[in-house]
């Protein structure tokens, strides 16, 4: 009997580790997939060389990734050869923590500083909490804003013409890297929200983030992963419905609320963040109550840095936050396993209520409107 029951859990966790791989397998295709399309357009729209930069970049932060992982595999498991090696990096990941942190990056990042930020997303990020599984945040976004507070310019403003690498210089004739490959981290400037092409920011036509222009194909990924249960579909709708409703609390005292509204959610890092990185089952709630009210409070921290904040984007920001707070989350839930559907529905309507209330004093508090929207 006892020996039954062994055989059942064995199977039972084989099949687990079967989903488990199938659902990485499906995100890293994707990522490759968003990639290359994001290299592709990038050539298209502007110049060749930004093409090359992409995968330059890519190659940069998943080899580092990946070796870090390795390195510190084999310092830890001494009895563990090459192929052992390989085997346990491929159950862990760090392929897809390498392509996240490539595709939230400008295309004017330096290549050192992508490596030193891959390098940091696994040490930092994931090994000093056990590993994967045991890592409290998101990886890539730990190295994402290790550049960021190191070297702000760098995603900011891209660098411009200091790194589009001198090799790239000997085979292309680049013009215009300094309006090009700078990133004002694909938030368009106030004055000029509404007179962007609506259409260049759903295919990829416009600088920012390497993965983050290419929002029409995030959303069909982000449709086919809900489909086939890939990824809980409620982190990334509610993070993005929760957001259009605070922006447009927000800017309810300008003449377009819902037009500033859709603008803030199609620019900067929003739409990849709903789809790639909030999503992430390690750091995110395991209940699917918890999980509304983790992204409910994402978005109300994008809206808050957005609109009185100094950081121009806030999206990874807001994802960082909000896995601090999942374990108080997740423990909350076992102390309330026994609440009823109505106190649970209760208590998310009053979160939205405050998260609301927050937005519209904060809101009021805006000065950078258009003039076309002026209050």
């Amino acid at each position: 009997m006892a020996l039954e029951v062994l055989k059942k859990r064995e199977k039972s966790i084989k099949s687990k580790e079967n989903d488990i791989t199938k659902i990485m397998r499906r995100v890293f295709i994707a990522l490759l997939i968003v990639l290359i399309y994001s290299a592709v357009m990038q050539s298209i729209y502007f110049h060749p060389a930004y093409g090359v930069k992409v995968i330059l970049i890519a190659l940069t932060t998943v080899a580092g990734a990946y070796l870090t992982e390795m390195i510190v595999m084999s310092h830890f498991f001494d009895d563990l050869v090459y192929e052992k090696l390989k085997k346990e990096a491929k159950k862990t990941y760090p392929l897809i923590t390498g392509l996240i942190l490539a595709l939230m990056l400008p295309t004017g990042i330096p290549l050192l500083f992508a490596l030193i930020g891959s390098i940091v997303a696994i040490l930092l990020g994931k090994m000093v909490f056990g590993g994967f599984g045991s890592n409290i945040f998101n990886p890539a976004l730990i190295g994402y804003v290790f550049i960021l507070l190191s070297w702000p310019n760098a995603i900011v403003s891209g660098l411009g013409n200091s790194d589009v690498d001198w090799f790239l210089k000997l085979i292309f004739n680049v013009p215009n890297a300094d309006t090009v490959m700078g990133a004002t981290y694909g938030l368009i400037s106030y004055s000029n929200l509404f007179s962007t092409d609506l259409w260049k920011l759903l295919v990829g036509g416009t600088t920012g983030s390497i993965g983050a222009s290419a929002r029409l194909l995030i959303i069909m990924i982000g449709v086919y992963f809900g489909i086939t249960k890939t990824i809980n579909w409620r982190l990334p709708v509610v993070y993005l419905a929760s957001s259009f409703l605070l922006f447009t609390v927000a800017y309810i005292g300008t003449k377009n609320p819902v037009g500033y509204a859709l603008t803030e959610v199609f620019t900067g890092g929003l739409i990849f963040g709903a789809v790639f990185v909030i999503v992430d089952p390690v750091t995110s709630p395991t209940s699917n109550y918890n999980k509304i009210k983790y992204a409910i409070g994402a978005a109300a921290v994008v809206v808050y840095i957005r609109t009185i904040g100094a950081s121009v984007d806030g999206v990874m920001y807001s994802i960082l936050f909000m896995n601090m707070l999942v374990p108080l989350l997740n423990s909350s839930n076992l102390k309330r396993s026994k609440n009823k559907l109505s106190k649970q529905i209760i208590s998310i309507v009053i979160l939205v209520l405050i998260v609301v209330l927050c937005s519209y004093y904060f809101g009021m508090k805006l000065t950078d409107i258009p003039s076309t929207f002026s209050r």
